[in-house]
């Protein structure tokens, strides 16, 4: 009976100490051999049965499955310094939210491995000037800060950005600031996609769009993957929103009888569904009057009470009718990169 307990406690030693110490598996198998033979005990048979399990899964995933410890790796231990608002990652974003200044900026991390370029040292002058603490950081935690994407070695802490919220009187200044040429608005409908809005906005910015204006209720937040997609113009773009859809299609409708007019954009997939006589290709279309451009949600487009707003409907129509029909639309932001060239086009013939 001594013997049965004697053997027991020793398995059960040894079973920790092998855990802790990572033992490969031929040394595990010996000792299970020898202490088998010693005691025909269910309890011990069973864990060293768990033990083996165990200790195969506990090896190093760069030993690749194989029995042994492997090559140590000794990683660097780091801890992840407090964010005060949000992380701008890109040296564009960066530079453009500095110069802008339409945010709080509390610290820059700089990598500190980095070949400094002249943007980087645009950076940090900037910060100097602006009295922003530069801090030289390892790419490990620069990574961690900007969620693993591309942060080309800067990140700032920043506070969010800060958008006017749409009014009326808005309407009324672009048409009096734009007066040699009707004013174009772009309203972003249900974009989703942070990616996809960035894109749109850079597009936006290159092409001249006088005003963005959209809901906060179901788009995407501006957050830095938006400025990160855009290289930095969601900072510059003027944008305006409302908190709710019901006060964006108000002052729609409230602005159509100011002389405003409201044009939809619809893929050749929601063609049949409406009048084709009332759909026209962008090419044919002139601009005359302020206009709002309408570009609706990825997946869905434009709802039925947004498309009863618009007065003209207009679409890309592609080369060829015979194209693939699992290839029957273009991604959001390449649509509206060519329906605002088109109609800047119509805008300023040359």
């Amino acid at each position: 009976m001594l013997l049965f307990i004697f053997f027991n406690i020793l398995s059960i030693y040894l079973s920790i100490y092998l855990s802790i110490y990572e033992y490969n598996t031929c040394s595990i198998k010996l000792f299970y051999r020898l202490m088998k033979r010693a005691t025909k005990c269910f309890c011990f048979d069973l864990s060293c049965f768990l033990l083996f399990k165990f200790s195969q899964f506990s090896l190093p995933e760069y030993n690749y499955g194989l029995p042994g410890k492997g090559k140590s790796k000794k990683r660097k231990q780091f801890i992840l310094p407090k964010i005060s608002g949000e992380i701008l990652f890109g040296i564009h974003p960066v530079i453009l939210a500095l110069k802008c200044e339409k945010r709080t900026f509390y610290k820059l991390y700089l990598q500190n491995s980095i070949q400094k370029s002249d943007p980087h040292q645009q950076i940090m002058t900037t910060c100097n000037e602006k009295g922003v603490i530069v801090m030289p950081t390892d790419k490990t935690i620069l990574d961690c800060l900007s969620g693993n994407r591309p942060h080309q070695g800067v990140c700032l802490d920043a506070s969010t950005l800060k958008v006017d919220t749409l009014e009326i009187d808005l309407f009324r200044k672009s048409k009096i600031i734009a007066a040699k040429e009707p004013p174009l608005w772009l309203l972003l409908y249900r974009i989703q996609d942070p990616m996809n809005f960035g894109a749109i906005l850079r597009s936006c910015y290159y092409l001249g769009v006088d005003r963005v204006i959209f809901s906060q209720e179901n788009s995407a937040p501006l957050n830095p993957v938006v400025s990160k997609s855009s290289s930095g113009a969601m900072e510059i773009v003027p944008m305006s929103a409302t908190q709710r859809e019901q006060s964006l299609v108000y002052m729609i409708k409230t602005e159509k009888k100011n002389g405003w007019k409201v044009i939809g954009s619809v893929g050749r997939q929601d063609i049949d569904s409406l009048n084709r006589s009332s759909v026209i290709p962008i090419d044919q279309f002139v601009l005359r009057d302020p206009t709002i451009l309408m570009i609706g949600n990825e997946g869905s487009g434009l709802t039925d009470r947004m498309l009863r707003l618009c007065d003209e409907l207009v679409t890309i129509n592609p080369r060829n009718d015979d194209h693939c029909p699992l290839v029957d639309s273009l991604n959001v932001s390449v649509a509206t990169g060519i329906l605002l060239h088109s109609l800047k086009k119509s805008r300023n013939p040359s």
